[in-house]
């Protein structure tokens, strides 16, 4: 996961380096993010995507799924308690390989495809450029710096608005010196 987030990372670093407004599609059946320094690589990733001027959108490659377990994944040999278990690690495992796709996009300012079997449409849909967009900042001065995830809310007193907006950053702890 970590290689992924690096390859991803140096891919907008260089697109940061040409002048205008860039895109980045990404097309992945999606990647876990279950370790701690992947939620600070993710979240670096969206900074510099915002300071580079590049968008992120990815379209989920599964297109419409289940998150049910097939009859050739159940064992026979699975009781009833066993059986649900894993039942639902494969269903919360499949929502959370999306969950870094769909951060990326969310953090953009891009957009996430997903759900649908139409990929042809959704790599036209995500090949569009915006109609206009708007970057915020924040001062981050004050923050703890103690390896959390600080939630973010963006509202906008405007009728039909829509909103693409980082849900949440993550401020990781100093270094410790040596």
């Amino acid at each position: 996961m970590l290689s992924t987030l690096a390859t991803i990372h140096a891919f907008i670093k260089r697109m940061g380096q040409v002048p205008g407004q860039r895109s980045l599609v990404l097309v992945s059946p999606g990647f876990l993010n279950i370790e701690r320094e992947s939620l600070d690589a993710e979240s670096r990733i969206i900074d510099m995507a915002a300071r580079s001027n590049v968008t992120v959108s990815a379209l989920d490659a599964r297109g419409l799924y289940t998150t049910e377990m097939t009859a050739s994944q159940r064992s026979p040999l699975l009781g009833g308690n066993s059986l649900q278990l894993n039942t639902d690690r494969q269903r919360s495992s499949m929502k959370m390989s999306e969950n870094v796709m769909a951060e990326l996009a969310d953090g953009t300012g891009g957009t996430f495809f997903h759900n649908s079997n139409d990929l042809e449409a959704g790599l036209r849909q995500l090949s569009e450029a915006p109609e206009c967009r708007y970057v915020l900042e924040l001062p981050i001065g004050d923050v703890k710096r103690n390896g959390s995830l600080h939630n973010l809310t963006v509202k906008v007193n405007r009728q039909g608005a829509a909103v693409a907006a980082r849900r949440a950053y993550f401020m990781p702890k100093p270094d410790k010196k040596k």
